[in-house]
This record gives C-alpha cells, structure tokens and sequence, in this order.
C-alpha cells in the first residue's frame, strides 16, 4: 500500500510536469498533479481497507456459525 501511494504521487508530479513543460505553466500543473496523485492514492487506501473490513467480517461471521 505504501509503495502504491508514492507511485500514484510521482506519476501525478510527472504527468503535471510534462504538462508544465508543454503549456509553460510552471508548477501549476505538477502541483495540481501532486494533488490529484495524492487524492487517488487516498482513495485506493480507502477502497483496499473497507474490502479488508468486510472480508474480516465476513470470516468472523463463518466462524461463528
């Protein structure tokens, strides 16, 4: 999970740069691509722990029957 937040970071700090680079609008876009890495990376952490709940619950649940 770590290494997937960072790699979600980095690829939004690389694609605004190379927009940056293409638009010459220096940081504005890596900086919203920084943003926009973090806010998926948020997102996939919140995904994969409710999908961890439910399948500890879902195990729980079994073993109690």
């Amino acid at each position: 999970m770590g290494i997937q937040f960072v790699v979600s970071i980095l690829l939004g700090y690389w694609a605004g740069g190379w927009l940056d680079e293409k638009f010459d609008k220096a940081p504005w876009f890596a900086m919203a691509g920084i943003f926009l890495g973090m806010a998926a990376a948020i997102y996939d952490m919140v995904v994969l722990t409710r999908k961890s709940v439910r399948a500890l619950n879902d195990d729980n649940d079994s073993e109690d029957s």
